[in-house]
């Protein structure tokens, strides 16, 4: 028999195969222990950070800094809120590159590395969002 899924999602989470926690809610305190706020999240993480990533990648490829400082901004404190370390510190990057006008040769590598990541939790939330088969 199969156990329904847990109501309240764990508070770290572990990548399938990488070994290493895409995401920690910790930082929530108390709201993590709210069902109905922790779906909602969830929820709206999955329908907005996918495109705003593509929105970022669309700044980038235009070359349009001011946007791209902006979108990584955004992304890194969505991603911040749940503690995506590696996420943040690459959003970080990509935002002080786009800030300077500083080295927009390496802001598609660094897409590149931050994009696992970010799917990583999406493919994660969703499963946790997905009705009980």
């Amino acid at each position: 028999m199969m156990q329904a899924p847990p109501s309240v999602p764990p508070t770290v989470r572990q990548a399938p195969a990488a070994g290493v926690a895409p995401y920690d809610f910790s930082g929530l305190g108390r709201l993590v222990l709210d069902p109905a706020f922790m779906r909602q999240f969830q929820e709206l993480f999955v329908e907005t950070v996918p495109q705003q990533l593509v929105q970022l990648r669309a700044a980038v490829a235009a070359s349009n800094w001011p946007e791209t400082e902006r979108k990584a901004h955004m992304l890194k404190s969505t991603l911040g809120t749940i503690k995506s370390a590696r996420s943040v510190e690459l959003l970080q990057q990509i935002e002080h590159a786009a800030r300077q006008h500083n080295h927009p040769d390496a802001l598609p590598a660094l897409l590149e590395a931050l994009e696992p990541g970010i799917a990583a939790v999406v493919v994660l939330f969703r499963e946790l969002l997905a009705p009980p088969a």
